[in-house]
C-alpha cells in the first residue's frame, strides 16, 4: 500500500477562510501536475470546501478509474482562531472544540479503517485533508503520541506527506511535508 496524505492548498483569511486564494489555485493545480503519472486507486477528501477545492484542480490530472470519497473522517480539526466570533454566525459554524484526544481518536479510526480496507491490497490512496488531522495520522502511522508531533509541526499548504508500506503492512520507506512539486512544476498561463 502506498498513501499520500495532502495537506489543501493556501486557504485565504477572514470569512473567505475555508476557500483558496489565488497562490493556493497555483499550488492545487502544481500539486495536480504532481500526480498526473501516478496510479491513484482510492481518494479521500475532507468535506471541507478548501479540500475540496484542492481536490477539484488535482482530478484532472489522475489517470481513470479511481473511487473518490468525501469524508467527515478528514474534516477540519477546529476553525482557525483568526476567524472570530462574529464568522461563527455569519458562516452558522459550529463553536464546539474537538479535543486532542478526540482528534487522536478519529485518525486512529480512519487509518484502522485504511489498514484493513486497503492494507492488504497494493493500493494507493490519495488523502486531502488538514494540517492537524494529517499529524494525527502521521502520529497513528509512526506509532507516535501525540505529543510527538511538534516533530512534524510544519505541514506547510500543499505539501505532501508519502508513505509506502510492504505487503504486511510494515513501512518501507516515508517522506513528510514534502514542497519539491511546487518548485518543480509551473502551469503556462
Amino acid at each position: 500500500m502506498k498513501l499520500y496524505l495532502v495537506r489543501h492548498a493556501q486557504r485565504d483569511f477572514g470569512l473567505k477562510f475555508d476557500q483558496l486564494n489565488e497562490v493556493g489555485i497555483e499550488q492545487a493545480k502544481r500539486l495536480g501536475c504532481y500526480f498526473k503519472n501516478k496510479k491513484i486507486d482510492f481518494v479521500y477528501c475532507s468535506v471541507n470546501k478548501r479540500a475540496k477545492e484542492t481536490l477539484k484542480y488535482i482530478l484532472p490530472f489522475l489517470k481513470k478509474p479511481f473511487k473518490i470519497t468525501y469524508t467527515s473522517r478528514l474534516r477540519q480539526h477546529n476553525v482557525p482562531k483568526e476567524v472570530g466570533k462574529d464568522a461563527f454566525k455569519i458562516l452558522k459554524l459550529k463553536e464546539k472544540i474537538e479535543t486532542k484526544e478526540e482528534l487522536e481518536k478519529r485518525a486512529k479510526n480512519f487509518w484502522e479503517y485504511l489498514k484493513k480496507k486497503h492494507g492488504k491490497h497494493k493500493h494507493t490512496i490519495l488523502t486531502v485533508s488538514h494540517k492537524e488531522v494529517i499529524k494525527s495520522i502521521i502520529c497513528q502511522i509512526l506509532n507516535l503520541p501525540l505529543s510527538e508531533s511538534v516533530y512534524i509541526d510544519k505541514l506547510p499548504s500543499a505539501s505532501i506527506s508519502t508513505f509506502e508500506f510492504d505487503k504486511n503492512l510494515r513501512l518501507k520507506t516515508f517522506l513528510i511535508g514534502d514542497l519539491t512539486h511546487l518548485l518543480k512544476f509551473r502551469i503556462p498561463s
